[in-house]
Order: structure tokens, then sequence, then C-alpha cells
């Protein structure tokens, strides 16, 4: 087993892998804590390696580091670094539980920027990095926060026209608009280079595939990817206009509006899912600790595919309203947002969702994003909320 753990100011979690036969089990959640573990069978010991080095990969990329006794384990057992060319005998297969629960603790919201405290406009998107936060949104008027730490906000000149999304890597910030506007910024927000990217729609989404190239969407099937942060190179494939996009272990998550496509996209290809057909918009999509494929659209749809998005089996949603976001909290646990405040949390990995109840609004919420052990939430009126454990929000 490999062992790896993330601290900082908010957070201590932890994560591990191994990998028995073709059997993969992951294990993860706060220091000191039980935590949950999931397994996942393979067709071969060598694919489930080879996932097990995929997900240590992001893992140290989020900022995770190897306890001795991850490495320790690691030397011993080189399945996953090197596979052994002698022969063993398989461990005898037993019937485990696929999920085993620890006692997670009762989320609770609480409010950071209230209405219209420093804007009135809409936040539309989120970018973090470790503690860092960036927020942009508007609709009539241009809306730019940022966080050194999660918690106090600062309002600053927006770059650009219209903006809808943003990712943040470090001190290196990029946003995306109205227009076909993309613009970066090496010390956040200080200056910025605007980067023409051929398009003229809105670009809804922003964010970073596992190698560090960036990739952007928007109307009218608009879809590109920069290898060297300089310039766009146009992607086809896609002839509905893209809602927004996310990284994954599978690829790029990119959902479109109606008739509701969901496509898996990287450098070589771009593959729709053809299980799925929602018949109306979708918003987000994100893939889950276990493997899980969920996305999320309007009127309450919810989607699940545990076979790579081959298939899908539509989950049953406590609310009526749009969903327009969905992120994974360090627990494991599923928090999708959007219409009249409605914030939904799944603990059994997408399969069911319940309402959380807040009182703090009944707007619409429009992104959210992981943060630490918890989840920042933007909404109307220039709002950003808290998601954690009771004890900590």
């Amino acid at each position: 087993m490999r062992r790896f753990e993330y601290r900082d100011d908010k957070s201590a979690k932890f994560w591990s892998v191994a990998v028995s036969g073709a059997t993969m089990t992951v294990s993860y959640g706060r220091i000191g804590s039980d935590g949950q573990t999931k397994r996942k069978d393979f067709d071969d010991e060598a694919k489930a390696n080879a996932e097990a080095e995929k997900l240590i990969g992001q893992k140290v990329k989020k900022g995770y580091v190897e306890t001795d006794g991850g490495a320790a384990a690691a030397a011993a057992q080189t399945a996953i670094e090197t596979p052994s060319k002698t022969k063993t005998k398989a461990t005898p297969k037993t019937k485990t539980k696929t999920k085993t629960k620890s006692r997670l603790a009762p989320l609770q919201l609480t409010a950071q920027v209230e209405p219209r405290q420093l804007h009135y406009g809409l936040v539309l998107g989120l970018g973090v990095s470790g503690k860092r936060v960036a927020a942009v949104g508007g609709q009539g008027s241009d809306l730019f926060y940022l966080s050194a730490t999660g918690g106090k906000y600062s309002k600053k000149k927006s770059p650009g026209p219209g903006l809808r999304s943003a990712y943040l890597d470090g001190d290196t910030l990029w946003v995306c608009g109205e227009y076909g506007y993309v613009a970066k910024s090496p010390d956040r927000g200080k200056t910025w280079t605007r980067i023409d990217t051929g398009a003229r729609a809105c670009l809804f989404g922003i964010v970073a595939d596992d190698a560090g190239h960036i990739w952007t969407a928007g109307d009218a099937g608009f879809l590109a990817v920069s290898h060297d942060g300089e310039t766009f190179r146009k992607v086809g494939g896609v002839a509905q206009y893209i809602a927004r996009i996310s990284n994954s272990p599978l690829g790029i998550l990119v959902p479109t509006d109606k008739p509701g496509y969901l496509y898996i996209v990287n450098d070589k290809s771009v593959e729709r899912c053809k299980g799925l057909k929602a018949g109306q918009d979708l918003m987000y999509a994100c893939v889950t600790e276990a493997g899980s494929l969920v996305v999320v659209g309007l009127s309450g749809q919810i989607y699940r595919s545990t076979d790579r998005g081959k298939t899908f089996e539509t989950i049953k949603c406590p609310v009526k309203g749009h969903l327009t976001g969905i992120d994974i909290l360090a627990d494991g646990r599923l928090v999708a947002v959007g219409d009249r405040g409605a914030v939904l949390v799944s603990d059994d990995d997408g399969a069911s969702f319940k309402k959380l109840k807040h009182g703090l609004t009944s707007d619409m919420l429009w992104c959210c994003k992981a943060h630490g052990d918890g989840m920042v939430i933007g909404g109307a009126q220039g709002t950003i909320f808290y998601l954690a454990a009771a004890e900590k929000a």
C-alpha cells in the first residue's frame, strides 16, 4: 500500500492505494479517521497497476506527499511500480463491500461574501489552487474576487468582459468569457495578456488537463486547446453549444446543451458517450474517487455511469430546479448546486442525493469547487458560500 497525505491550515487528509491481483483498493478521508474504502476490479493486474499510477500522479499534482510508511510499502510491493516476472499464487477473493462508510460529520453552509457586499452580479466561475481562490462572473458588469485563504475576499478590477470561468494554478490565473475572450495572468491578476482564440462567441469553461494543456469551450460547439500557453488550436467533433468543461481521469468532460450529450475529449480523440441523450441542457460532470461518472443539468437531471460512460442510469433528484455544478469533497461526498439555493449531497458515490437544509439563500447557486476539506460555492448578488463539516464551517 502507498499512502499520501495533504495538510494545510484548513485540512489534514490522507489517500492510499493498493493493488492485489486485478483489484485496486483506495482509502481516503481526514487524518485520524477511518475514512472510506472503495475497491474496483479490472480486467487484469496490469490495468489495475496503470490506474493506480495514474491516480497517484493526480494526487501528487494536487500537493499530496507520500509518507515514509507508504514509500516503504511501495518498495516491498512492486506491483504498482514494476510488474514482477515471478508468478505468484493469486490471493483468494473474498466477498467484501465496495464501500465502507465512516461516521461522516454533518455539513453546514456559511456565507463568506454577503449579497451585494462586494458586487451585485453573478459568481459564475471559480478557480482553486491550494488555499487560494479566484471568483469571476458578472452579467451586466464584471466581477473578479481573489482570496489568499478561501476565507476573506477582496474585489479586483476585472480583466475582461462578462467572465464565465477561471482556472488557477499557483500564481498563474486563466479566465474566459464573452466574445471569445481568454486571458492569462502570471501574478494572480496583477498583469494580464489576452490570447486570441479565434472565437467570437461566449466561452463558458477553461481548465487544464493532466499534461498541463489548457482547454476552453463555449457556444456554437467551440472547443480549443493550447499546448504552449500562447496559441490555441481548435478541436472539432462537437456540434452543440458547450456548457462548463472539467478535467477528470477519463479526460476533459464536455457536456452540451440540448439534446444533452456528454463528450470525453483528449489530444487524440473526441468521443461522445452514446449511452446518454438527456433531452435538455447538461451543465457539469465529474468523476468520483471510485470511477463513477456523474452528470447534472437542467430540470433536476442527474445521470451516473459506472462503466466509463458506456451506459447511464437516471438518479432520482430531490429538487426539480436546474443543477449548475457538481464536485467532490475530500471525504468523498458529492455536492451538486443549483436553483433556489439547492445544495444536494451524496454519500454513496452518486447513487442517491439528499437536499441540505440551510436557509441562507433562495437564489441560484451557479458553481462549486472543492477547497481543502470543504467547498466554495458561488451564487447570485455577488455571494460566496462555504460548505464544510459543521465543526469547521
